[in-house]
């Protein structure tokens, strides 16, 4: 029942730096761990970013491919390591950067609509034990409802940054042609529509 209180939330969420922190806050707390991040996928930069790591502040950036975030988006499967350090992917230098001691991890793929990876969600340092069939599911259905919110906030921010381009060059035009419109030239503008 919280997983489906917390995908309706997610849903209804169109703030992408909002969502992104939700996330990552319902899963630590959901699959009791220290730490979550979401690496979005930057096509134009061939790289992942996380502007969201709960429990950090900074920018992580590495490029598509490298560490377990960047297998999992280039691979397209899910990871589990319980020993971070021994694992030839791991990238330690997201740890050395951020001061951060990664243990285990649990790293999923978001795969939007289309079956497109957009990012990599990862899970770190499970405060138990090591992660479970059940933790995997869990993050299986939050990444699943996640990258689908992802989306939809990124069309909506998109949206609204061409709404508002269109509105300054509309200001500008009306200032150009003296604040008076040439009404019956333009669709859309008579008293009937």
């Amino acid at each position: 029942a919280s997983i489906l209180r917390l995908c309706q939330k997610m849903n209804s969420e169109r703030d992408l730096n909002a969502l992104l922190d939700l996330v990552v806050t319902e899963a630590s707390r959901l699959l009791d761990c220290e730490r979550a991040s979401i690496f979005l996928f930057t096509p134009a930069r061939d790289e992942l970013v996380s502007r969201v790591a709960l429990g950090s502040e900074q920018t992580i950036r590495v490029r598509a491919g490298v560490g377990i975030a960047g297998t999992v988006a280039a691979t397209g499967e899910l990871i589990t390591v319980n020993d971070a350090y021994s694992d030839p992917r791991f990238f330690q230098g997201i740890d050395d950067d951020t001061g951060y001691r990664t243990r285990n991890l649990l790293a999923l793929p978001l795969a939007g609509a289309d079956g497109e990876i957009i990012g990599a969600f990862e899970i770190l340092n499970k405060r138990a034990g090591t992660y479970t069939a059940e933790d995997t599911q869990i993050a299986l259905s939050l990444g699943a409802n996640a990258a689908l919110a992802i989306q939809n906030a990124q069309m909506i921010g998109e949206l609204r940054r061409h709404r508002a381009t269109l509105e300054a060059e509309n200001r500008n035009l009306l200032r150009e042609l003296g604040g008076r419109l040439p009404a019956q030239s333009l669709l859309g503008m008579s008293a009937p529509i």
